[in-house]
């Protein structure tokens, strides 16, 4: 399973002044004139549960400081992750972005300026993760596609059918480092906490911007492995299987605060 959300196909407008004639080819000018919603994929708060694979994902889009120290210690593991990005933070670092693409880590959308999706309108949704797909591609070469994750966990059933209009399917976590909200977490809290909740499939949510991700991060790493753990990508959980999914109710919005 690729996990990989498609991007819905514009239909070619009918031609001004063309009379159907067809019986057949009416309801093809009616899909034409009012397209079908997009297919909405799960929404990801896990991978296949069937190998010990767990993928590390780093969301950014507040300090930049600390993402040195993440790089080297997952080049000094031989690891790749994925990395959620914001436009203003791309466009703030932008050589340091291309380290990230030169490492071979795997980029996900966290929208163009961090808002709360909930609360702006569908066209900004759209806006939010355009504008930062084509900045990302600009910059490194390749774009965010197929997966975003919303800031502060912040979603709902409209947010959700829009990021699937513009070809992105919501990523989630299984665990929250707490890296973002606790202030002043140390590394061994960090570790720690990801460690209590480690099986089979997780995905960890933790963040550019943190010191003590950096310096947890060694020391989890080499734990990880001795328990028998592979770090992946999200891409390379979802190809490991079926992917597992939420079954929250999206009517409503949901949120889970974080910095960025």
């Amino acid at each position: 399973m690729s996990g990989s959300a498609q991007r819905p196909q514009t239909p070619e407008p009918a031609k001004a002044g063309f009379v159907a004639t067809d019986p057949h080819f009416n309801g093809g000018l009616s899909q034409a004139l009012h397209p079908q919603p997009p297919t909405v994929l799960p929404e990801l708060d896990r991978g296949p549960t069937s190998h010990r694979l767990v993928a590390l994902t780093f969301d950014a889009g507040s300090s930049a400081a600390p993402t040195p120290g993440i790089l080297h210690a997952l080049k000094a593991a031989g690891l790749r992750c994925t990395f959620f990005l914001t436009g203003e933070w791309t466009d703030h670092n932008r050589s340091l972005v291309r380290r990230i693409a030169e490492a071979g880590h795997e980029f996900g959308n966290h929208t163009y300026t961090h808002p709360d999706l909930c609360h702006v309108s569908s066209a900004r949704v759209g806006k939010e993760l355009d504008r930062t797909e084509a900045l990302v591609q600009e910059v490194a070469g390749r774009g965010t596609r197929p997966y975003f994750r919303p800031p502060f966990g912040a979603r709902d059933s409209r947010v959700l059918r829009e990021a699937a209009r513009h070809g992105y399917r919501c990523v989630y976590w299984t665990t929250d480092s707490l890296d973002s909200v606790k202030e002043g977490i140390t590394s061994r809290q960090i570790e720690r906490r990801v460690l209590a909740r480690l099986q089979p499939g997780s995905i960890i949510l933790m963040h550019c911007g943190n010191e003590a991700t950096a310096e947890a991060l060694p020391h989890l790493l080499m734990t990880l492995h001795k328990r028998g753990y592979q770090v992946v990508t999200i891409s390379e959980l979802l190809r490991s299987g079926k992917a597992g999914s939420l079954t929250r109710n999206h009517q409503g919005p949901t949120r889970s605060f974080k910095q960025g």
